[in-house]
């Protein structure tokens, strides 16, 4: 089996998520072109690395907001009980 992974800086700039073979020189080009870093990802293309970030921050979202509705409903069911 052939594993075809590297590393990528995941840029953003507005909106447009780019992601290039992680190279020191190459990143600081593109932030002089206004793009921002955001992440370093490995994987096997451009398109791969940008999706792992998107999963990974989705991740990152998630136990948050349940804790949130978690202790919502806990103070709900309090107030309720009262």
């Amino acid at each position: 089996m052939y594993w075809c992974v590297m590393d990528f800086y995941v840029l953003k700039k507005d909106d447009e998520l780019k992601a290039i073979p992680a190279d020191k020189a190459a990143c600081q080009r593109y932030e002089e072109l206004g793009y921002s870093y955001i992440d370093k990802v490995a994987a096997c293309t451009e398109q791969a690395a940008i999706k792992k970030l998107k999963v990974k921050s989705l991740k990152i979202l998630v136990w948050p907001i349940i804790r949130v509705v978690v202790v919502a409903i806990a103070v709900a069911a309090i107030w309720l009980l009262s």
